[in-house]
């Protein structure tokens, strides 16, 4: 399990970034238009997600706390949010390389999958957990 595009405002994770650690507002460095990955994004099956709903600092509503997947990648559902609102955002490159390969390709994930990557990201964010915090403060 790949993980991409997570923030410490929405989601305090140890792979988690401050958005203006990625935010390169000199240029994009994206190889990638911009719209092929808003497309991909939106196309991930959702296989966790939370009785909340999101809102960016200047209290616009961003939308529910979901998290999405491609069978490889995870991603959060604010994630196409900010790169329509900062399209500067720097990407993995690992991941813009694995959009380019598979931005053809259906998504296709079974419910079995599903589970399998929701069980992955609980033990990957275990630490939070483990030290008495509420995963989904």
């Amino acid at each position: 399990m790949k993980t991409v595009g997570f923030l410490k405002r929405h989601d305090d994770y140890s792979f988690s970034k401050k958005l203006e650690d990625i935010n390169n507002t000199n240029i994009n460095e994206n190889s990638l238009d911009l719209e092929v990955v808003i497309l991909y994004l939106e196309r991930g099956k959702v296989f966790l997600s939370w009785m909340s709903w999101l809102f960016d600092d200047g209290d616009s509503s961003i939308g529910p706390h979901e998290l999405y997947t491609d069978g490889i990648w995870i991603w959060p559902s604010y994630l196409t949010y900010y790169l329509n609102k900062y399209p500067n955002l720097e990407l993995n490159k690992d991941f813009t390389d694995h959009i380019i390969q598979s931005s053809s390709n259906d998504i296709d994930i079974s419910q079995d999958d599903l589970i399998k990557f929701e069980k992955e990201f609980y033990e990957l964010t275990n630490s939070r957990v483990d030290n008495g915090e509420n995963l989904l403060s």
